[in-house]
């Protein structure tokens, strides 16, 4: 399992914390994975307390992504959930280390290699597991609806990231890439048991929306 280490992934974990179950947080910061993990454990004792272990994963960097899988992949041999909830809002003029738009590249692209790196696992792990169990999930959100640019995504500005930077926009049009990238994982992986869905978090303030 992928997830920010703070807002919304942080109050993930501590749902998740309860279940017993190992999960995997990843992120460019290990001082950050492991301040999450010791908030977590610190301050809640479950009966049967998850296991939480970090992985590193920049997903402004794609370099990073098949060596986070291949690392996953030499620890565990199943993975039920890939939830991608990770990525960026701003700044717009901003691009990744490969130059792509900077809402694009961590919030659909990284997320989508990743996926891709996880296939044979998470198909694995689908044919033993209860049906419908396995899943990659995605996070939309209400700015598909209220702020994504007029007449669809702007392919151009992905690839020309400098050129008329609407911050608001932009992370739409990367959460509009969420909610297609669920559609069409779902018709591709669904024979091979595998559940993708586009989740939207609900109205939230978290701390990605500090720099508006």
């Amino acid at each position: 399992m992928r997830k920010h280490l703070i807002g919304l992934g942080l109050g993930l974990l501590k749902l998740l914390y309860h279940s017993d179950a190992t999960i995997y947080l990843a992120g460019r910061s290990r001082e950050k994975i492991q301040n999450a993990i010791d908030s977590i454990s610190s301050t809640s004792t479950p009966a049967t307390p998850a296991t939480l272990k970090s992985l590193y994963l920049d997903l402004s960097d794609l370099t990073t992504v098949k060596p986070a899988a291949a690392s996953f992949a030499a620890q565990k041999t199943r993975l039920d959930v890939l939830w991608n909830n990770a990525g960026t809002n701003c700044p717009s003029d901003s691009v990744t280390k490969q130059g792509l738009e900077v809402h694009v590249g961590p919030n659909c692209v990284a997320p989508l290699l990743l996926a891709q790196e996880f296939l044979p696992l998470l198909r694995a792990t689908a044919r033993s597991a209860p049906k419908t169990t396995v899943r990659v999930v995605w996070s939309g959100s209400l700015h598909i609806d209220m702020t994504a640019p007029k007449g669809g995504v702007d392919f151009t500005r992905i690839e020309n990231p400098h050129a008329h930077a609407v911050d608001r926009q932009d992370y739409a049009a990367s959460k509009a890439g969420n909610f297609f990238l669920a559609a069409e994982g779902a018709r591709r992986w669904g024979t091979d048991g595998l559940i993708s869905v586009c989740q939207n978090p609900g109205n939230l303030y978290t701390p990605m929306w500090f720099c508006f």
